[in-house]
């Protein structure tokens, strides 16, 4: 419910407010351009609308004519600047007013220019400015085509041999390798590095090479032999192995190892059967007393020392025996 004694306070509205109104003013005046009287330039044919605050009567362009005062335009795109003015810049250009923007000018003057002619941009480290900095973007730099007939692709600028990517091939093309002999002209292959073809090779190289070949063909010959030579001793091996493979286990360890190495003495097989593992992984543990293989092999007249030479002795007659009846003497 409004108030009857609450009304706009723009002279002839009348407009009743509500209560809870407090500026004193209906909607269409409540700003101070709305209440204001509407004022244009004065100037005909201009029609500009003027501020509240304008007490001249005309514009900023015709109350410059009024007072006959010069116009200042921006430095930069010429827009007209206000009499106060003392940068020379309009809004969008005033940071070029200030010293910091001054001396970027000078530095800039100071760089050297584009290497390209009729170019004024400065330059980079290259001698070019950024537009001008590929070569096929300069118009000084005559372009270049591929060598191979009918082919019309632009080359970079620092391509040497003058072919394209895909006719790369025709620059590596070298001239045939001939034979260094007077009066030969057989050409080599690219592997060729005596430089000789195989009839002049010969006739420099041939006796050398067949003194070298002569000694690689006698070492290979003496290693043959040597091979040859194993193969009787090691057929008496496996017949030393079948004839014992039903001993005990630690006879047949031991009878295995003497086998292998003839000269192995009782501390070398004790120090041997101390690192070794039976079949589930655990240390053949010494049935002759405590201490290891090791100790009771190495104690002059013990049971494990007799145990050895015992097995030793077995397998030099089982040895003899096996040569008496091949007729050949171990």
């Amino acid at each position: 419910m409004s108030h009857p004694n609450m009304r706009c306070g723009q002279p002839g509205c009348g407009f009743v407010l509500a209560r809870q109104n407090k500026s004193g003013y209906c909607a269409g005046h409540s700003k101070p351009s709305d209440r204001a009287e509407r004022r244009f330039c004065a100037e005909p044919g201009c029609g500009k609308r003027l501020r509240s605050d304008n007490s001249l009567k005309f514009c900023f362009a015709h109350r410059c004519q009024k007072l006959r005062f010069i116009a200042k335009g921006c430095r930069e795109c010429g827009k007209l600047l206000n009499a106060h003015n003392k940068s020379g810049y309009c809004t969008n250009h005033f940071p070029r007013s200030r010293p910091c923007h001054a001396r970027a000018i000078a530095k800039a003057s100071m760089q050297p220019k584009c290497a390209e002619p009729g170019c004024e941009k400065p330059a980079n480290q290259n001698g070019y400015c950024r537009a001008h900095r590929r070569a096929k973007n300069r118009p000084s730099v005559k372009p270049q085509f591929c060598k191979k007939p009918g082919c019309r692709v632009c080359l970079r600028s620092d391509n040497e041999h003058g072919f394209c990517r895909k006719h790369q091939y025709l620059a590596n093309v070298l001239k045939p390798k001939t034979c260094q002999e007077p009066g030969c002209e057989a050409v080599l292959g690219n592997n060729n590095k005596s430089g000789y073809c195989p009839v002049h090779w010969m006739k420099h190289y041939g006796r050398e090479h067949r003194d070298v070949q002569r000694v690689r063909t006698a070492e290979f010959r003496a290693r043959q032999q040597a091979k040859l030579a194993k193969i009787p001793t090691l057929e008496r091996k496996l017949r030393l192995l079948e004839a014992i493979k039903d001993w005990q286990a630690f006879d047949l360890k031991l009878g295995k190892l003497l086998i292998d190495d003839p000269s192995i003495g009782p501390g070398e097989a004790g120090a041997i059967f101390d690192q070794s593992h039976d079949e589930r992984k655990r240390k053949m543990r010494c049935p002759w007393g405590e201490g290891g293989w090791q100790r009771q092999l190495t104690t002059r007249g013990s049971a494990a020392v007799r145990w050895f030479y015992r097995i030793r002795s077995a397998l030099r007659e089982l040895a003899e025996s096996l040569s008496r009846v091949d007729s050949d003497p171990i």
